[in-house]
This record gives structure tokens, sequence and C-alpha cells, in this order.
């Protein structure tokens, strides 16, 4: 694409780094065969209505960027009729969420035995209200737009570039 600016990276991943950094960045260019300087080159809202072009050995990158969601943490609280997961630490438990459709929060008792500290909420509790219960943490999730809460896009930093 034209109107695009070179950036310094040397290898595709800091390339890719840079444009999902750079808020206004839509897509990339990544020319291997260029000399230094210009492997990389990003594009926003100016090269937004620039057509793409072929160009032999240049591969073109989109950023998809995803809503992520986040987590709302009550302390001290929980709610009745959630069910119970084997996961042993904090990540799991929210991964245990995560993964199931239907969750929409879940209560972790962080001084229980395994079996037992982590509860997950979905329509089967969700009239429930919370409940004071000293030392466990009830995290009510937001989903982001993927319906996953970002979470498989937070291990790629939020972010996905797809090759065009």
């Amino acid at each position: 694409m034209y109107s695009g600016i070179a950036d310094s990276a040397s290898d595709f991943d800091s390339c890719q780094e840079t444009c999902v950094r750079d808020s206004s960045c839509t897509r990339v260019d990544w020319s291997p065969g260029a000399s230094a300087g210009q492997l990389c080159w990003i594009h926003g809202p100016r090269s937004r209505s620039q057509p793409r072009r072929p160009l032999p050995g240049v591969s073109h990158y989109e950023l998809k960027r995803l809503s992520v969601s986040h987590w709302v943490i009550y302390a001290d609280s929980y709610a009745q009729q959630g069910v119970a997961t084997d996961a042993v630490d904090l990540s799991g438990c929210q991964d245990s969420c995560v993964y199931n459709g239907s969750c929409g929060r879940m209560d972790w008792y962080p001084g229980d035995f395994v079996g037992q500290r982590c509860w997950i909420h979905g329509p089967w509790s969700s009239s429930q209200s919370r409940q004071p219960l000293v030392g466990v943490l009830q995290y009510e999730l937001h989903r982001g737009s993927d319906g996953f809460c970002g979470k498989l896009y937070c291990v790629s930093k939020y972010a996905t570039l797809y090759l065009f």
C-alpha cells in the first residue's frame, strides 16, 4: 500500500509488535527482501483509503483489534449455586469461567481445598445475589466482542494480524 511509514524493525515479530502498540495502526506491509529500514511499513488512517496492490515478495497484513473484556472484583463476596471446578490457582479459575460460554462470574476461595477453591456461575445461579463472606473474591466477567473476554487474544497482545 502507498502512504505507509517505514519502521526500523529488522524482523516480522518486531514489525507486528510496533503495529499492535500503535493504536492508529491498521495494516503492515512486510518486505523481507528489502534493505534495512525498508522491511516494515506501518499503515493507519492516512493509507486506509488506498487499495492494496500486488508486489512480488511483499506480504500485507491487516490488524483486527478485538474488544477485550474485563473482570470486576468484589472482595469478601460470593454467590450460592455455583459449580465447583478443579482449578488450583486464580488463573486456572478464570480460565474455567472464560472457556465456559455460559459463565458470567466466579468465586475464588484461595484458602480452601482444591475442588473447593473455584466456583463458576452462569444462568443456573445468575439470580443469586452476592452474599458477604470474608476472604472470598467474586469476579464478574464482562465479555468482549470475541465472546471469550479476549482471553484467546490476551496472549497475543489483544490483537491478531491476518495475512491478505
